[in-house]
């Protein structure tokens, strides 16, 4: 009777290792595609993230990531980003 539950724990390990591998490479693809707001890069949008951080109560505002919309033509070269 045992068996069954090893089979299941074993189940659940690769279920969570699998979790973890998506987690991480979804966490690098937000790195890697998106432009970071900051106050160097984007600061009219960082400004206005930090107010909504600070009506939220936040003390240190969360990384925050703009994604380029695949849907838009870039206007120079006239193809989609």
């Amino acid at each position: 009777m045992n068996a069954p539950w090893g089979v299941a724990l074993i189940h659940v390990l690769f279920g969570f290792i699998g979790y973890l591998f998506a987690q991480s490479g979804l966490s690098a693809w937000l790195r890697g595609t998106g432009e970071r707001v900051s106050d160097e890069q984007l600061p009219e949008l960082y400004l206005q993230y930090l107010g909504c951080s600070e009506k939220l109560g936040s003390r240190e505002p969360p990384e925050a990531h703009l994604l380029p919309d695949e849907r838009v033509c870039h206007p120079l070269s006239g193809t989609k980003l």
